[in-house]
């Protein structure tokens, strides 16, 4: 059975110079231990200053310099202070862990190459372990110089602005409340609203475990993370080819409204589904199919005992 302990992003199938990811078995002296898929993404964040340095989404008229948005609205941008630059990374940092510890991989009947057998356990005599696979994300902040997978543009806007422009038409629009849905980011280009979670929520709903409403907000910075470890917006993973990330419509409004409280639509919301990424590696980490490994969101899932023939 075919076991790859690690994938550096340059080898990867699924996640081609993304990101690296390692598996980890138990060591077996635990029976309720179970393995570990972790994903490493290093981020380099480039914060960016006028005039620009030479950035395409970038331009000077009148003397200021403007930020485009994903929709090509001109914000005007200011220089970054040192305190804003750590709070920038704060929130960034904050909003990576969104996606660790969210799943657990249940490992398929027809896969042994986690198998452990342990003989000294007599709570185990007779079987052996197989282990299922707890998905961990670990996001590493680098310098430029740091082997990045993912580098990003980071837009200090200037809060003073009341109206924009869109980029060579006589098109305006006034700016309103100032948070993350102000200036269209992507995922390769932030803002400095985009750490201002919404007021206004995407929805709702009652969560039985703690009986209690939970409101759901959209998290730029968590979606635009989902897509540097692969994820499509909501629609595409849940099939729609012209919202993949290879489609050039991946960013029409349907494919964030097929299930708007998700991550990857417009909310802030991990499902299963979500799971996509680290079902994809570990196919390539086990000589498997990503569907081969069920997702489930309970991590006191226990591992399988299996007899021993």
């Amino acid at each position: 059975m075919t076991f790859t302990a690690t994938i550096a992003a340059k080898d990867a199938r699924f996640g081609k110079n993304l990101f690296d990811s390692t598996l980890d078995k138990p060591n077996g002296k635990s029976v309720t231990q179970n393995g570990w898929l972790t994903i490493n993404l290093r981020v380099f964040l480039n914060f960016v200053d006028p005039p620009g340095g030479g950035l395409k989404n970038v331009v000077t008229e009148g003397g200021k310099t403007y930020a485009l948005d994903y929709d090509n609205w001109m914000f005007p941008m200011l220089p970054w202070s040192a305190n804003a630059k750590r709070d920038f990374c704060d929130a960034f940092n904050k909003a990576a862990w969104l996606w660790n510890y969210k799943f657990v991989l249940k490992t398929p009947r027809n896969y042994t190459g986690m198998d452990i057998t342990n003989y000294d356990n007599p709570v185990i005599f007779g079987n052996k372990i197989r282990p299922n696979v707890i998905c961990l994300f670990r996001m590493a902040l680098v310098a430029n110089n740091g082997g990045w997978h993912r580098k990003i543009n980071i837009f200090n806007l200037d809060r003073s602005a009341t109206t924009v422009k869109k980029y060579k038409t006589t098109q305006t629009k006034t700016v309103g409340t100032l948070d993350s849905f102000t200036f269209r980011s992507d995922a390769e280009n932030y803002d400095s609203y985009d750490t201002i979670i919404p007021a206004t929520p995407v929805g709702s709903f009652h969560d039985s475990v703690c009986g209690c409403t939970v409101i759901i907000k959209h998290n730029t910075i968590a979606h635009e993370l989902g897509h540097a470890i692969g994820q499509p917006h909501i629609a595409g993973l849940q099939g729609d080819a012209t919202c993949s990330l290879e489609s050039r419509t991946q960013g029409a409004a349907k494919c964030y409204a097929s299930s708007p409280g998700n991550v990857m639509g417009s909310g802030d919301q991990i499902w299963p589904i979500n799971a996509y990424s680290w079902q994809q590696r570990i196919a390539e980490h086990t000589g498997t199919t990503a569907n081969d490994w069920w997702a489930v969101m309970d991590d006191s899932l226990p591992p399988q005992l299996i007899a021993i023939p």
